[in-house]
């Protein structure tokens, strides 16, 4: 009785709570729009908050949707259109929900190859749209400046919105903007905020954000790449931000000034690819007692000096995960102050990383790590790994390793000799491991020896990628039987040929191996 007045709409609020727990299924949540009417009214939002995402393939692809949203164009939207060759689709049934009012995400980059796709099978004739590229981009400019006002003008409310420069909608910066701010609904409540956009406008580009930072004052999540604009005054007014991921940015002791003003709400900190060489001190991080994920990756200028005050202040700074890529030796300072509280920790060495003891601080430091991942391995490295993970003991539980590859390096050797030293290490100091993830060239001998060393861990999840080209069968038959005997509940084997521009997977799918590799591997967020 209860299952069949919830399907009924007789209890709205409890089937509402329940779809929601399926918003990351469309599938599940096609099946429910079919059920009946009051779950169709409940589910079609959620289906239309990001349409755009479906997934985009080159040779035709879904354009269906957009058929639908040119519906609700005005007439002199669609006469432009015709203008233009393109032609829209008439005498269709009238759609049965104003879908554009349900749009919440707004990727410009989705949404352009999207319209192509979409222009591409309703330009007639169809050599007209190629012809010429300055016309055929200013067509796409025009078609996305037109959605774009649609979705304004239908009373739409974004959750998210990303912009990353394009060459067809470049030049209509300034309009586009105009169209933005037209309806500060619009923009109200937008919660994610990515700006990836070029120079050739900048005036007006920091002028966007400027406002928008100001009529969008409850952002999460925001990342700017390659933005030298006024990043105080776009970082101060948001409250409620929890995420910033800084990319290609000139950072200045101001710019962390303003970054500390978010000290009570932000949990996330990514600096990728930006220059330090003005900076003085991190000190500004010791203020942070709520952020639990730190990045640096690739950062020009960082010197391990500019940690040195999180060491004399006396707050403790527990970041939960930590990503590092590049010198390990500029971060020993660092890692000083947050080491003991890590748990979750990725580490990517640069090819020209080698330094003796690079991994002195982390070895010394980061004693209760359960997620460790380390990429872009040599043979020199392989000692200090080990070490590492003795120091670690039975804290870890999740495991991911790859060698470096590269055409003079061989990769066979290093895969071995990592296979050589590790299973001992693995045998005696790890015994609550239970992922183990590993990118190697294999030899099936060494993989047999390692494989013997660890068989009386409880492994639940072993994920083998083989970029070697000889005896993979032999591999994957080793594996298998270990998988077999084991009985591990994931067990993925795949080969890929590392050095072709179109990657080759081959995968084994049999009782054994039921999932694809990307369903199976752990990453930071899975912790968070």
């Amino acid at each position: 009785m209860a299952c069949y007045k919830l399907f009924n709409g007789d209890l709205p609020e409890l089937t509402y709570y329940i779809v929601q727990y399926l918003r990351d299924e469309p599938k599940s949540l096609y099946s429910c729009a079919l059920i009946n009417r009051h779950l169709c009214r409940i589910t079609i939002p959620m289906i239309w908050e990001d349409p755009f995402a479906v997934r985009f393939k080159s040779w035709g692809g879904p354009y269906g949707f957009m058929d639908l949203f040119s519906y609700f164009l005005g007439d002199d939207d669609k006469e432009n259109f015709r203008d233009f060759g393109i032609v829209i689709k008439s005498n269709e049934p009238t759609p049965l929900f104003k879908y554009p009012t349900f749009i919440k995400t707004l990727v410009l980059s989705h949404l352009e190859l999207h319209l192509n796709n979409w222009i591409r099978h309703r330009t007639q004739p169809r050599d007209s749209y190629n012809s010429c590229t300055e016309y055929s981009n200013k067509i796409k400019g025009f078609v996305c400046l037109t959605f774009i006002k649609l979705f304004v003008e239908s009373d739409a409310t974004l959750s998210r919105l990303s912009m990353k420069s394009s060459v067809s909608y470049d030049k209509f910066l300034p309009e586009l903007f105009e169209i933005i701010f037209h309806s500060t609904k619009f923009i109200s409540n937008i919660k994610r905020l990515n700006i990836a956009l070029s120079e050739t406008d900048r005036s007006n580009i920091q002028e966007f954000v400027l406002t928008l930072s100001t009529l969008a004052p409850y952002i999460k999540q925001v990342e700017f790449s390659d933005f030298n604009g006024n990043l105080p005054a776009v970082i101060t007014p948001q409250k409620q931000l929890s995420s910033l991921t800084l990319k290609e940015i000139q950072m200045d002791d101001q710019i962390l000034d303003a970054i500390k003003q978010c000290f009570r709400s932000l949990n996330s900190i990514k600096f990728m690819n930006c220059e330090f060489k003005q900076v003085t001190s991190f000190d500004a991080l010791n203020s942070f007692t709520n952020l639990h994920h730190l990045l640096f990756q690739h950062s020009d200028g960082l010197k391990n000096q500019m940690f040195q005050p999180l060491i004399d202040n006396p707050t403790s700074l527990k970041v939960r995960s930590l990503r590092l890529v590049g010198k390990l030796t500029e971060y020993s300072s660092l890692l000083q102050k947050i080491g003991p509280h890590v748990e979750n920790l990725v580490i990517k060495l640069s090819f020209s990383h080698h330094e003796r003891n690079a991994f002195d601080s982390v070895i010394k430091y980061c004693t209760k790590v359960k997620f460790l991942q380390i990429s872009s391995i040599d043979s020199l490295d392989i000692s200090q790994i080990c070490e590492l993970i003795t120091s670690i003991g039975a804290h870890l539980e999740y495991l991911s390793l790859k060698i470096l590859f590269a055409l003079n390096i061989p990769c066979i050797l290093i895969s071995s000799k990592l296979l050589g030293e590790l299973g001992p290490v693995l045998s005696k100091h790890s015994s609550s491991l239970n992922y183990l993830n590993l990118f190697l060239s294999i030899d099936p001998i060494y993989m047999r020896k390692f494989l013997d060393h660890v068989q009386h861990i409880d492994l639940k999840k072993l994920l083998i990628r083989n970029c070697h080209y000889e005896d993979v069968d032999v591999a994957f038959d080793v594996l298998k039987e270990f998988a077999e005997e084991q009985v591990i509940d994931d067990f993925v084997y795949e080969i890929v040929d590392y050095f072709c521009i179109h990657t080759k997977v081959r995968n084994y799918i049999d009782k054994v191996q039921k999932n694809k590799y990307p369903d199976l591997v752990l990453r930071i967020p899975d912790f968070e």
